[in-house]
């Protein structure tokens, strides 16, 4: 009798992460990952105890997929480059976009750890350095609306466009949200500054 096929944690989530980039997470079963790596699901049981530890170890995954699209140098500025990120996840992992989108998976919203780490990107980026960390806060949860709304449009194709005409569209849009943003900042300033007298 052959050896039994012997595989990693590492492994399994790997030839995981090639399904979801194919199917997305709402088609993926043990079934179909045993196929995946050529096995019988006895591997993946002896490396994860029932479906939802291997479900929660991909979810891990996807997120330190995602994060690395939002924290790469696409371009100088830190601050556009988190948008470029998650239009560029979005791109690459279409099925899983639209199934993380139709989940609403609580597991996906920014927390807590991950807005203190972006907004870390965005106070080290000239064109905002002027603002406060709660301001660059504020910026990163508009920016983050902005930002599904064209990555909804990326995936669904409903626009028909580029993703070089979507990333032209984003950084004209940044521009003009940050130029209104500062101006509102100032705006305030001076009412407070006038209240004060």
């Amino acid at each position: 009798m052959p050896p039994k096929n012997q595989y990693t944690k590492e492994q399994i989530l790997s030839a995981a992460m090639e399904l979801v980039k194919e199917e997305g997470i709402l088609k993926i079963t043990m079934r179909k990952l045993a196929a995946r790596l050529g096995c019988s699901v006895a591997p993946l049981y002896v490396n994860f105890k029932n479906g939802e530890e291997l479900k929660k170890a991909l979810y891990g995954e996807i997120k330190k997929v995602a994060w690395e699209y939002s924290t790469k140098p696409y371009s100088e500025t830190g601050f556009f480059n988190i948008g470029i990120g998650q239009i560029l996840f979005a791109r690459d992992f279409p099925q899983l976009y639209r199934d993380l989108l139709a989940l609403d998976d609580q597991c996906f919203h920014m927390g807590g750890e991950e807005k203190r780490a972006m907004v870390d990107i965005m106070a080290g980026d000239p064109l905002v350095s002027d603002l406060s960390r709660s301001q660059l806060g504020e910026l990163l949860q508009t920016m983050a609306l902005m930002t599904t709304g064209i990555t909804v449009s990326v995936v669904t194709g409903d626009d028909n466009i580029t993703i070089e005409e979507v990333l032209r569209l984003m950084e004209d849009t940044v521009q003009r949200l940050l130029f209104a943003f500062k101006a509102d900042f100032r705006t305030e300033e001076r009412l407070n500054l006038d209240l004060d007298l």
